[in-house]
């Protein structure tokens, strides 16, 4: 089962996954019931969230020693051409008022936030185990484009600010030594999961 607010994502996710049940809700006020659920993932999201209203509703909904993950996909930014296609991206923002306005009110998925802490100092969770995996997504520079159009806060930028912007990565897709002449590369990520099971 799964919990969105966003109506179009609901549909979206029935139309992919026929037969999922897709609840209308948020993470601050889920449509289940005390104690019904063996398991939580919240994938690429948790960053927006009330945390600590948010752990409170999944700490009610999940059963005695239930599990909670919070799983992030994030840019493996120790390579170079991925590190400059991040900083092409909020170059792109910060010469847009708005976006970069976007930009800021958005958390990094996983930089500068101690997810064990958060879960400590809320309590009624055993000890996060924090693991990495790396992985590469088959891309092509155009799919690279559509990967950096989107960006919460590229595509808030206006058409011509937003052109401009994939305009450059297209460039650096042509033009970066490791990526020069490829007619498909892989985009380096990491995923980060942070696990942890109810205890009261």
């Amino acid at each position: 089962m799964a919990v969105e607010p966003v109506a179009a994502m609901r549909s979206e996710l029935a139309e992919r996954v026929p037969g999922a049940e897709v609840l209308e809700g948020t993470a601050e006020a889920l449509p289940l019931p005390d104690a019904s659920v063996d398991a939580a993932v919240v994938a690429q999201a948790f960053h927006w969230f009330d945390a600590p209203v948010a752990l409170a509703e999944l700490h009610r909904c999940l059963r005695p020693g239930g599990g909670l993950a919070l799983v992030w996909n994030v840019r493996d930014e120790s390579v170079d051409w991925v590190r400059r296609f991040g900083e092409l991206l909020v170059e792109a923002a910060a010469g847009d008022p708005a976006s970069a306005e976007f930009r800021a009110t958005g958390k990094p998925y996983d930089e500068g936030v101690d997810w064990a802490a958060l879960l400590a100092a809320t309590g009624g969770w055993s000890p996060v185990e924090r693991s990495v995996v790396r992985w590469e997504q088959p891309v092509d520079p155009e799919l690279l484009v559509r990967r950096a159009a989107s960006t919460s806060f590229v595509s808030a930028l206006p058409d011509a600010a937003r052109a401009a912007a994939l305009d450059r990565v297209r460039d650096l897709a042509a033009t970066h030594p490791q990526l020069a002449g490829r007619p498909r590369f892989g985009f380096p990520h990491e995923t980060v999961v942070h696990r942890c099971r109810s205890t009261a």
